[in-house]
């Protein structure tokens, strides 16, 4: 029964990250930048140094911070069309509420089952992840991945250390967010610190 109810949990999390993939689909003109430089890279092979999209001289040399995004949402868009934002909106929606899950197990012994605790969680993340898809979206993915991860490390865990410069790769070029993930393990450090207790 315990197990037939934790699967009928995780359903009920991927449902509830459906309906909110669906609720709100505003479209973000960045997206079509986005695809845009992503088409590019797809056909090229390599990053452009050079902003040929803009309307006014640009600077000689032009870092697009967001290049990778831009080749998944390409991509998506070309093997499964419109349905492919909603499928990664969705996978989005639902990995962070399953790492929140782990996460809150990790912390607290009780399941962390209640339904309305991840309703709310979703209505939080709406307005970052509201339109079709943005960028910010594999922020808030990475963030609640490493803050999983951090306090399986903060436990003894330290082999899962590889799984920050393996992630850093890909956020660092999905989106500027990533920033916030080595401010999240310098709050770390200085909690272990101040609890004196070793961190790694």
């Amino acid at each position: 029964m315990k197990n037939l109810n934790k699967i009928l949990f995780f359903i009920s999390l991927f449902f509830l990250s459906y309906i909110f993939s669906v609720l709100q689909n505003e479209t973000d003109l960045d997206l079509w930048h986005r695809m845009a430089v992503g088409k590019i890279f797809s056909q090229l092979g390599n990053v452009i140094y050079q902003d040929i999209f803009a309307y006014f001289p640009s600077k000689p040399l032009w870092i697009d911070h967001e290049w990778l995004s831009g080749v998944v949402f390409y991509n998506l868009g070309q093997v499964f069309g419109d349905c492919g934002f909603l499928i990664l909106k969705t996978f989005i929606y639902f990995s962070i509420l399953v790492l929140i899950y782990k996460t809150h197990k990790l912390i607290q012994k009780e399941n962390p089952d209640k339904i309305s605790f991840y309703i709310l969680t979703l209505i939080s993340l709406t307005p970052g992840i509201a339109s079709v898809l943005r960028c910010q979206a594999f922020t808030f993915l990475f963030f609640a991945l490493w803050i999983y991860v951090l306090e399986r490390i903060r436990r003894g865990e330290n082999k899962l250390i590889w799984i920050f410069p393996a992630t850093t790769l890909l956020w660092a070029n999905m989106h500027g967010g990533f920033i916030s993930g080595f401010g999240l393990i310098i709050f770390y450090l200085l909690g272990e610190f101040i609890n004196k207790k070793p961190f790694l």
